[in-house]
């Protein structure tokens, strides 16, 4: 019992095949996306319930589609979304701030990844999303 490992679990899947399932949704054009699951793998946080979500019949009018989406019993999910450069274009930087704010207001928690900082220090910002980092 000491060595045990707590390990995160998201959905119905084990740990290992959760993220081999996330692995395969991820856009295949963005490293940054692979980067955050990888250092979501290495530090053994909380994965993901699905990649590449629409929020479908709970977000009506909403056009997005969080690059994750974390479940929560009896409240909206957390939508995930992660900025690489694309995003610092101040066009697209509205745009996303107005679809993020429609998400808000319906409700949705929404945690913006950005590529100018460090990954884990983003990812530890938000433990009632990931889970605490692991020893």
């Amino acid at each position: 019992m000491t060595a045990a490992q707590l390990l995160h679990r998201s959905g119905t899947r084990p740990y290992d095949d959760q993220i081999a399932w996330l692995r395969e949704r991820v856009d295949p054009a963005s490293t940054l996306e692979r980067d955050f699951l990888e250092t979501l793998v290495s530090h053994r946080f909380r994965l993901p319930d699905f990649a590449q979500f629409h929020p479908g019949d709970e977000a009506p009018g909403v056009y997005v589609q969080p690059d994750f989406y974390y479940e929560r019993e009896g409240r909206r999910g957390v939508c995930v979304f992660i900025d690489g450069p694309a995003h610092d274009a101040p066009d697209r930087r509205n745009a996303d701030d107005k679809v993020r704010a429609e998400l808000t207001e319906l409700g949705f928690p929404v945690v913006v990844i950005h590529h100018a900082r460090p990954l884990l220090e983003q990812v530890i910002e938000h433990p009632d999303v990931f889970g605490p980092l692991s020893p």
